[in-house]
């Protein structure tokens, strides 16, 4: 969007159109990510440090259980699962760093899940 050179909030109100036109039936779920990313992501800009915290954490919680669901749904195999304990357990950390104000180390920990989690998506679709 930023590449369009397209204010924001204006993409707001015509990207549903082009998410159906991409993404058929999938769509309303582009659309959820967008506006979640919205409130997730420019709302705690606003509202300060503690509030982007604690939504920070809360959105590192609600990663957990999605990362279990979305792939067994897709077909992963028992290799992802196994691997991405690692991961998720190192969001929770994360999360928990968050909610207690202990930010000095938390990019670097979520940084390290997201590699373990792609190596996991790989793992889980080869065995």
């Amino acid at each position: 969007m930023c590449l369009t050179g397209v204010d924001y909030f204006s993409t707001l109100g015509y990207q549903p159109g082009i998410a159906f036109l991409a993404a058929s039936y999938l769509s309303p779920i582009a659309t959820l990510v967008l506006v979640l990313l919205t409130l997730f992501g420019a709302l705690p800009i606003a509202l300060g440090r503690r509030p982007a915290m604690v939504l920070a954490a809360g959105a590192g919680l609600l990663f957990v259980p999605a990362s279990l669901l979305l792939p067994r749904n897709a077909g992963y195999g028992g290799a992802y699962f196994v691997i991405a304990l690692v991961a998720q357990m190192a969001v929770l950390v994360a999360a928990t760093w968050l909610l207690l104000g202990k930010v000095e180390r938390v990019s670097a920990l979520l940084k390290g899940a997201m590699v373990i989690g792609l190596i996991a998506l790989v793992a889980g679709k080869v065995a």
